[in-house]
């Protein structure tokens, strides 16, 4: 049976920033704790982050050599799986911070990040402008969110407001039908807007760099087939002409002397 590679390179990408993320909501719980429109915004993206954890740890678990040793730090991955539905499971959360110390430990030490990285500089780079991308939304949401619940006749009250808010802007779409009224949900917008641009351009480049360099590839692939089957002609005739040489028999005078 062939085994199972541990997740490596965009996942670990992808895993730390939710990580990342539970932190940010676990400290704004702590500082902002009557802010009721936006701890729903991150209890959704923490039921997700759960999602994404519980599909790590299983992965981890199955493509480790000895499972059984593999739950002597497992254990902490699995409590930070567990979603906080109620306020009778929120210690569950306080594992969850100690998730960003254990998906740094599962990387295998920063020579592991730095060889992606740096081992293949366009996968790379596209791996961390979609994270980043995605995670100006959620992170845009939750400020725009913040602003405008302290203002008056607020057009942005509700967690989809905000998210659908935050799409709009960062694809630069903006259809106008929710938009900040504060001076910091403005900021929020400006900056979103200038991220959804440079991000935008920089996977527009590097898509469109990776089907030229694919396109390449597979020319390269059939002229190499093409002169490889000219060499096997080639050969074919050179043998076809050895054997005819071989089987045509000698000449009179050949067998006179």
């Amino acid at each position: 049976m062939k085994r199972i590679k541990e997740p490596s390179g965009a996942w670990d990408l992808l895993i730390l920033f939710w990580s990342a993320f539970v932190v940010f909501a676990f400290i704004y719980e702590w500082l902002n704790p009557d802010q009721t429109e936006v701890l729903a915004f991150l209890q959704w993206g923490d039921d997700v982050s759960c999602a994404f954890f519980l599909t790590d740890l299983i992965w981890r678990w199955w493509a480790a050599e000895n499972k059984l040793r593999f739950w002597k730090w497992g254990w902490i991955d699995l409590l930070a799986s567990i979603p906080a539905f109620d306020s009778s499971v929120r210690l569950a959360r306080l594992f969850r911070v100690f998730r960003i110390f254990r998906v740094v430990r599962a990387l295998r030490s920063g020579a592991r990040m730095v060889q992606y990285f740096f081992g293949d500089k366009q996968q790379s780079t596209m791996a961390l402008a979609a994270t980043l991308l995605f995670g100006s939304v959620l992170m845009g949401g939750v400020a725009v969110l913040h602003f405008e619940s302290q203002g008056e006749h607020p057009s942005i009250q509700t967690a989809f407001d905000a998210i659908w808010w935050a799409v709009t802007t960062i694809t630069t779409v903006g259809y106008g039908d929710t938009y900040p009224v504060s001076q910091g949900g403005r900021n929020v917008g400006l900056a979103m807007m200038f991220v959804g641009i440079t991000l935008f351009s920089i996977n527009s480049a590097l898509l469109s760099s990776w089907l030229i360099n694919s396109l390449n590839r597979r020319k390269k692939h059939e002229v190499d087939n093409a002169e490889i089957m000219d060499e096997v002609r080639a050969l074919r005739a050179e043998l076809a002409q050895l054997r005819e040489s071989a089987q045509t028999p000698p000449a009179k005078d050949e067998q006179a002397s």
